[in-house]
Order: structure tokens, then sequence, then C-alpha cells
């Protein structure tokens, strides 16, 4: 049996990477200055050819420069990335919020009108409590099911 089409994977496109401002609640969130520098990596989640999810994440600029995230694909290879220079995510607190969805992500995410998204907020902190990343995932609630499994430490 072999691997399914291409247009049957689920795949990543990477719309934007490059040095920006973060915007004043995500620099409240990584522990910056408004203003402050940082790596913007935005990208679509693809099935078929239909859109499933619009993320954005930032990491602080010298944390992203130290780590050569500018060289490095959307996906895990970030977060091996960062654990290879001294920043391993240890903990994240994701925070999900259902709302209705902007003119352009209903457009993107091909939604039918009246169709709620929901909203995932991550933020991953290293062992210290450091934030390293802030990533915020918008997706179709019609489409996704949202399952936590939470263990004691």
């Amino acid at each position: 049996m072999g691997a399914p089409p291409e247009e049957l994977m689920m795949r990543f496109e990477t719309r934007q990477l490059g040095k920006a401002r973060a915007p004043a609640d995500v620099a409240a969130l990584l522990g910056l200055p408004d203003g402050a520098a940082v790596l913007v990596r935005r990208w679509e989640t693809l099935f078929e050819h239909s859109v499933r999810a619009i993320v954005s994440s930032y990491v602080p600029w010298v944390i992203a420069t130290a780590a050569g995230l500018m060289d490095v694909q959307t996906g895990p290879a970030v977060y091996l990335a960062l654990a290879d220079n001294g920043h391993r995510a240890t903990r994240m607190i994701e925070e999900v919020q259902a709302r209705m969805p902007t003119t352009a992500e209903a457009q993107k995410l091909t939604l039918r009108s009246g169709v709620p998204v929901l909203s995932v907020q991550r933020v991953n902190h290293t062992a210290d409590g450091r934030p390293v990343e802030v990533s915020i995932s918008v997706m179709s609630a019609d489409r996704y099911r949202l399952v936590y499994e939470l263990a004691e430490d």
C-alpha cells in the first residue's frame, strides 16, 4: 500500500517568517516591553486543498536568532532547535476561546455563515518559568475537537 496522494495529506505552508514588533498582548505574555522585537512565523495547516488552521507564532528575537529559527521549518523542528539552544519548553499554558471569526478568517477557512472558530493561545515556558513562545491557532469549531489529558506531577 503506497503513501496517500499529496493532496490528501496534512501539510503546512509558511506565509510569513521574519522580524517584527510584538503586539502588546503578545509582548506582555512573553514578558517583553511593548514593541519588542520578535520572530513572527505565520502558517496555514491544509488538508486536501482546504485551510484547516491559521497559526501565528512569536519568539523573542534574541532567542530566535540564537536558536537559528529563521532556518527552521514550521513544526516540531522549532521546538528541537529551541531545546538544543537551552530553551526547552517544559510547561505550556493554553487558553481556548470560542468566538465568531473575522471576515478574513471566515474566508480563509471557508466557513459557513454562523460557524464560530476556536482560538487556541499557547504560551510555552522553560523549566525556570521563562516564556519562550506564544502561538495562536484559529480553527473552525465544527471541524475540531480539543482533548486534553492532565497528569499529576
